[in-house]
């Protein structure tokens, strides 16, 4: 006769994964914040797949002349135009559809622990634990490509683990469905070559050159149409030419050098270690990204240390571990050093928390070991460090509900007035241009990165705009290049709206004007 027990333990995985769905309802509906995020690429996707959806093509909606769009992959813009065309435009059925993809994370990333581990309560923590964390839950919650692109690249994982390795991997199911997913993560991020080179690296390191040369060849042929048809139309590298710069904000300080890259290694290196890893895990600190406590450089070594311990651990998969974390930390440390926070390393998270959960448990059964314990702990008990996070889940709740910031709140109340009136052709330069031709519909673009005061004055009017925003967001590049050339030229801009909270104005833009300096 079947004890209950034993029915449990047949049917844990269908438990463990109804679990982790039930919290992550709970958690994500708590936490779930239906304003526009203010920060950020977000708007830029919505309109993306919005000139999808609408017919129009891959196209910049917000800039007159709908210019072809280059710098965002096209695979995030994709998924939206497609939740638009089945469900709805609404921003918040699309920010649903990433809680969707959190869950569905959460459930590849159980059978991945379960596979790396072959224990099914070490692997129900770790995936549990990623449903509460408060950065998985900020990015769910908002149209950003992080959480797409996490659950490719951990469907792409997956699938590459079950493959037969010692098989041509032609005749390998998996390894089409590998290929494919693998294609898919690339095109949501740039950033997905990490899981490309980091996967190759694993199969060069046993010499299956048969699996190197066919995902090199496969993924290859899968991003060719992308590669081509920016060269087509005469674009692509932008990216590259970011990382290239001294500061993608400030273009006047020209391109990196050596000396650049070496210092901005080091400063991204202390960054990652301090803060960005140590809160990727668990919200343990409260830094700032130039000034890091002693506290905080020791969390975050041993942190660090406890994870490399349990990469070490997972044995056979160490190699492919490490090598996508080389992969992508190889790309990270070499990124501008403007360009921080935890949405960086957000696609590796997942796997760091699991490294961190394998070291801490295998210390600690050592530990119990040496002291003479006979108890075997349970890897459950590490559920208590979701405890770690209510602080910056409730801080999370806290932002959902509140009101946009004043200076938001007034950039967002001009773009209103802007869609009442102004001419509905009408052409406005700002410094959110995505966002404020998501609230005024109007044809918008951003003012020119230039000290140059004559240069941005005749940019403008060589484009044919209509108004200037002069906004209070707390961007530099407003008061740095902007103001000084609105003060210049004063008299060919006219005061039509001034923000009633902050110092923010839509100026009419009266290039003919009689000007005197």
């Amino acid at each position: 006769m079947v004890t209950t027990r034993e029915t449990i333990k047949k049917n844990l995985t269908p438990i463990y994964l109804a679990l982790v769905g039930i919290v992550c309802a709970i958690c994500y509906y708590y936490s779930f914040d239906p304003k526009v995020f203010i920060g950020g690429d977000n708007v830029y996707y919505y309109n993306l797949g919005k000139a999808i959806a609408t017919g129009k093509g891959y196209v910049t909606l917000n800039q007159p002349g709908l210019p072809y769009a280059s710098h965002y992959p096209p695979g995030y813009p994709a998924i939206i135009a497609l939740v638009m065309t089945l469900f709805s435009q609404s921003i918040i059925t699309i920010k649903i559809f990433n809680g969707i993809f959190l869950l569905g994370s959460a459930i590849c990333s159980f059978y991945i622990f379960e596979t790396l581990s072959e224990n099914k309560h070490l692997a129900f923590a770790g995936s549990l634990l990623i449903v509460l964390n408060a950065s998985m839950l900020k990015y769910s919650t908002i149209m950003m490509s992080e959480i797409p692109f996490l659950l490719f690249s951990m469907v792409a994982l997956l699938l590459f683990i079950r493959a037969k390795k010692e098989s041509n991997p032609l005749r390998q199911p998996y390894f089409y469905g590998f290929i494919v997913c693998l294609s898919i993560a690339f095109h949501i991020k740039t950033l997905g070559m990490a899981l490309v080179s980091g996967t190759i690296l694993y199969m060069l390191f046993y010499k299956r050159w048969k699996w190197a040369i066919s995902t090199a060849a496969g993924f290859g042929l899968l991003a060719l149409p992308w590669i081509i048809r920016n060269r087509m139309i005469g674009a692509g590298g932008s990216y590259v030419h970011q990382l290239l710069m001294v500061n993608p904000y400030r273009p006047e300080l020209g391109m990196a050098g050596v000396s650049d890259f070496v210092l901005r290694f080091w400063n991204n290196l202390q960054r990652y270690i301090a803060v960005e890893i140590p809160n990727g895990i668990l919200p343990v600190l409260k830094n700032n990204v130039t000034s890091y406590s002693f506290l905080a450089w020791v969390i975050g070594i041993l942190m660090c240390l406890i994870i490399v311990y349990g990469l070490y651990r997972l044995k056979n998969y160490a190699v492919l571990m490490g090598a996508y974390f080389i992969s992508m930390f190889g790309i990270l440390l070499l990124w501008p050093s403007v360009w921080f926070g935890v949405r960086f390393l957000l696609p590796i998270i997942p796997l760091l928390l699991f490294c961190f959960l394998v070291g801490l448990h295998q210390l600690l059964s050592l530990a119990s070991e040496k002291l003479g314990a006979v108890v075997h702990w349970s890897p459950l008990y590490l559920l208590l460090l979701g405890l770690t996070f209510i602080p910056s889940i409730n801080a999370r709740r806290m932002q959902a509900k509140a009101h946009y910031p004043a200076n938001w709140g007034t950039y967002i109340q001009i773009a209103k007035w802007a869609r009442k009136n102004t001419d509905p052709d009408a052409i406005i330069s700002c410094r959110k241009p995505a966002i404020f031709y998501l609230f005024s519909e109007r044809k918008t673009f951003r003012f020119k990165d230039t000290p140059n005061h004559e240069e941005l004055f005749q940019d403008l009017k060589k484009r044919g705009t209509d108004y200037v925003v002069l906004d209070q967001l707390g961007f530099s590049s407003t008061p740095r290049y902007l103001y000084p050339m609105l003060k210049k030229y004063q008299n060919h801009f006219k005061t039509v709206l001034k923000g009633t909270t902050t110092q923010t104005y839509l100026l009419k833009f009266q290039p003919d004007s009689t000007n005197h300096e």
